[in-house]
């Protein structure tokens, strides 16, 4: 073979790898936006998880009293999140007071007293969920639903924050256990209270109707 037979060759063997390799790029080029798109959103979710929990570190190294702090803080927060699909007004009126309380180090933070807090919040709540759906007759059902997934998540990230700190023994795991039975009989009190006094609310306002027709 002559050597301008050999480089023609050469060179039409680069073209085509050349042109292979375009359509390789071309065709991965999705697959690694995708891909790309979700690792950035994975590391965003790392990110924000790292800022959480160097903000627990924080806190929790101070005394056992600030963990109590974060289990509030974290129990609104995820109350919070069940809600705001429903209404951001919700979340923004009924927790501003209580989320400013969150981390202070006067505020009791015993068992009782947090529990309490968070029961407290279900009142607030369930005032600006009940005006959102004034002639659902399942409202009270539905909200205790959502507030109580929202518990369930917060108590649940509270203790893996604290876990992972080295902070749920002892006195810590404790009274977070005391805390969560102690909301369990509030949130349980709450509703049963709420719906005698619609119930009683309901029967008011027949009898109303009944003598007016009268």
């Amino acid at each position: 073979m002559s050597i301008a037979a050999t480089t023609t060759n050469t060179s039409t063997d680069s073209v085509n790898v050349a042109a292979n390799s375009t359509k390789t790029a071309t065709t991965e080029t999705p697959a690694k936006k995708e891909l790309s798109a979700y690792q950035a959103s994975l590391q965003n979710r790392q990110a924000l998880n790292s800022q959480i929990l160097s903000s627990s570190l924080n806190i929790s190294l101070k005394s056992d009293n600030q963990s109590m702090s974060l289990l509030f803080k974290t129990a609104l927060e995820k109350v919070q999140a069940e809600f705001s699909s429903n209404s951001e007004t919700i979340t923004a009126e009924a927790t501003s007071k209580a989320e400013s309380k969150a981390y202070e180090t006067e505020v009791d933070n015993s068992p009782k007293a947090t529990s309490e807090r968070i029961v407290g919040m279900a009142a607030g709540f369930y005032q600006k969920f009940k005006e959102r759906n004034p002639n659902d007759s399942e409202a009270l059902t539905k909200f205790m639903d959502k507030f109580s997934s929202g518990i369930e998540k917060g108590f649940a990230d509270a203790k893996d924050i604290l876990k992972s700190l080295d902070k749920l023994n002892g006195k810590v795991a404790t009274d977070i256990d005391e805390t969560y039975s102690l909301v369990q009989k509030g949130l349980k009190s709450f509703q049963e209270k709420v719906a005698e006094e619609e119930k009683t609310a309901k029967s008011s306002t027949a009898g109303a109707k009944g003598t007016s027709a009268a």
